[in-house]
């Protein structure tokens, strides 16, 4: 959920204005108000807080959301060079400088890209067979089918 923001951000700036690519990733994701909603969807502290507050108000299905987004804060913090979030926002502007980076080809990004992509390949397919239910394996196969959309439009756009 955290990067559905940064996705929607994205294609605000390039579907509908057609903003160049130099424009969106190295002036607009920069401004301040798009730093600010994209580090408050990484922030470790408010989405622990709502986590806690969903447990707190017996809503497991939320508490299991933001423990997601928490979790996935948790794991984006070492895989950012010079774009990383303020993962503790909003009490701290820190930002952690890692030498890698899981995009970024000049910080090991295309190794990267591959252990990304096989991960969600060997999950997607774990997934499929551990869980019978058509329900499941519809929410499984959507989230193969948009991972699959999502490396097609990257390799057609940046590669």
């Amino acid at each position: 959920m955290p990067d559905v923001v940064i996705m929607g951000f994205y294609a605000y700036y390039k579907l509908i204005l057609g903003a160049a690519e130099n424009l969106i990733w190295n002036q607009y994701y920069f401004h301040a108000y798009w730093q600010a909603v994209f580090d408050g969807f990484h922030s470790i502290p408010i989405t622990a807080l709502l986590a806690l507050l969903a447990f707190a108000l017996k809503r497991p299905l939320f508490a299991a959301f933001f423990l997601s987004m928490c979790i996935h804060s948790f794991l984006d913090l070492p895989f950012h060079h010079d774009d990383g979030h303020r993962h503790f926002f909003p009490f701290s502007n820190w930002r952690f400088k890692s030498p890698v980076s899981y995009w970024d080809p000049f910080h090991h990004g295309r190794l990267f890209g591959v252990f990304e992509a096989a991960a969600v390949a060997l999950g997607c397919i774990y997934l499929m067979v551990r869980h019978k239910a058509m329900g499941s394996r519809i929410v499984v196969g959507t989230i193969a089918a948009t991972y699959a959309v999502f490396l097609y439009f990257v390799v057609q756009m940046w590669a």
